[in-house]
């Protein structure tokens, strides 16, 4: 697998990615993945019921294997 680490600004951190949070209640960690999969529109790889009802209300697919 190609990975990659991503840095985000104060901002996001504390902006999108907090809104995400508290709008769906998922964990900063969940919504940070959220944030980043609705930037690069990318999928996401999860089993969290709560990440994946929030990802059907953004837009976001699911990557399945």
């Amino acid at each position: 697998m190609n990975i990659a680490t991503e840095s985000i600004a104060q901002d996001v951190s504390f902006g999108s990615v907090l809104h995400l949070a508290r709008m769906y209640q998922l964990s900063s960690y969940d919504a940070s993945y959220l944030e980043l999969a609705m930037r690069y529109s990318i999928p996401l790889a999860t089993l969290d019921k709560d990440l994946i009802g929030a990802m059907k209300k953004v837009g976001v697919s699911r990557f399945t294997f």
